[in-house]
């Protein structure tokens, strides 16, 4: 692999695909998933149908082994939906609190996304 590839795979990259959305993927889904993007773009779009708004401040969807977190939003420009996408490289624990339904202490996780995480995914 060159080392501009190796440069290139460590920044976001743009991707418009022509059912309707671009996609601003992030280096670790673009590395683990390299062949399927256009896939997960799709998965993308079902995602925001079911959830009935094309404006996204954080959603979590399971894709195979993995957790993809998306941020979405309408570019007017383009008349498409634009989407982030990264891997979620693990949950934060923000606050405890309880206690559960099994009597144990109940937690607020917020996921972090890969981009954010530095080397920890």
């Amino acid at each position: 692999m060159s080392n501009q590839n190796i440069e290139e795979q460590q920044h976001p990259f743009m991707e418009i695909y022509d059912f309707g959305i671009e996609v601003l993927w992030f280096p670790a889904i673009a590395a683990k998933f390299p062949d399927r993007l256009e896939e997960i773009a799709q998965k993308i779009l079902d995602e925001v149908e079911e959830i009935g708004s094309p404006v996204i401040f954080q959603h979590v969807f399971p894709y195979q082994n993995e957790e993809v977190i998306i941020i979405t939003s309408w570019n007017d420009d383009l008349d498409m939906l634009s989407a982030d996408a990264d891997l979620v490289a693990y949950h934060e624990v923000v606050k405890e609190f309880g206690p559960d339904s099994a009597g144990g202490p109940a937690t607020f996780l917020v996921p972090v996304p890969a981009c954010q995480a530095g080397s920890v995914h």
